[in-house]
């Protein structure tokens, strides 16, 4: 489904058929801005990140990292993150595990035409994994995650698993003595809220979380077109024309809007030629949870 721009550069694993097959595999740096360091070191284009090094950014710096063939990891400002497996599975796929201490990160994972991709990140407030899509992570007091393309599955100790869905803004607050899960789904206008012992709840969001939760969304958005072909972008150009139509409906201001360096000039191009895909009167599901 995911494609990459040609110019990425991704780092590479190796197998048990390679010439050097005790070589640890290495992350790449696709590019890096401001601070960025490794173990007090600056990180820079090119370089490579070891299993157990931890990325450090602060408010000026950000990071692009290959993981893998198809697996990237936006670092952002402000985060501190460790890169805490690289490896091939038995079945031939590539996976990577990145512990998030605090921060945002922001995970980009493409379908292999081969094999297959598994990322996993690691919080104080749960996981985060898929095979096959793009989402952000945010590390504070509370976790916050984006999904954008695919279906990213959260699970947190006491809560079960879930399912989130493109336009998903899943909220954990209270941790760890009285979790709670808050989904906001930006396309049906929906809230879905689930702690320890209690039926979920369903119900329409309030104005205010929808603001909050589109805000959400709109952060992460850059740093999912760095990885984006020109597919991804027509595809999250759709998911917004959606969400903007659930916002417009609810007196929210739309995504992008008098934002242009939210959006950029080619995103802005694909909304403009896009039809309204969804009527206003049915809005299409966004989120199913999995089994708890």
């Amino acid at each position: 489904m995911k494609t990459l721009i040609a110019t990425l550069v991704t780092a590479a694993f190796i197998t048990a058929a390679s010439p050097i097959c005790l070589a640890a595999p290495l992350a790449r740096v696709i590019s890096a801005t401001g601070n960025v360091t490794v173990d007090g070191k600056a990180l820079a284009k090119g370089d490579t990140v070891a299993v157990g090094k931890k990325i450090v950014t602060d408010g000026t710096g950000a990071a692009l990292i290959g993981l893998a063939s198809g697996q990237y990891c936006f670092i952002s400002k402000d985060t501190s993150a460790v890169i805490s497996e690289l490896k091939m599975g038995s079945a031939g796929e590539r996976i990577s595990t990145v512990n998030v201490e605090k921060g945002s990160v922001n995970s980009d994972i493409h379908k292999p035409k081969s094999g297959a991709n598994q990322h996993s990140i690691v919080t104080p407030f749960g996981e985060l994994k898929a095979k096959g899509t793009a989402w952000g992570t945010s590390v504070g007091s509370t976790l916050v995650a984006v999904s954008y393309s695919g279906t990213v599955t959260y699970s947190y100790a006491g809560l079960g698993s879930f399912n989130l869905t493109p336009g998903s803004v899943a909220t954990l607050s209270g941790a760890p003595a009285a979790p709670e899960l808050k989904v906001v789904d930006l396309v049906s206008g929906k809230v879905y809220t689930y702690s320890p012992g209690s039926a979920p709840e369903e119900r329409t969001a309030t104005v205010s979380e929808l603001k909050a939760s589109a805000a959400s969304f709109e952060d992460g958005i850059s740093a999912f077109l760095a990885t984006a072909s020109e597919s991804d972008q027509l595809a999250l150009g759709e998911l917004i024309i959606e969400i903007n139509q659930t916002l417009g409906r609810n007196g929210v201001i739309a995504l992008g809007a008098g934002k242009s360096s939210v959006l950029p000039p080619s995103l802005v191009r694909v909304l403009t030629q896009l039809p309204s895909l969804a009527s206003p009167e049915s809005p299409p599901a966004n989120y199913e949870s999995s089994s708890r």
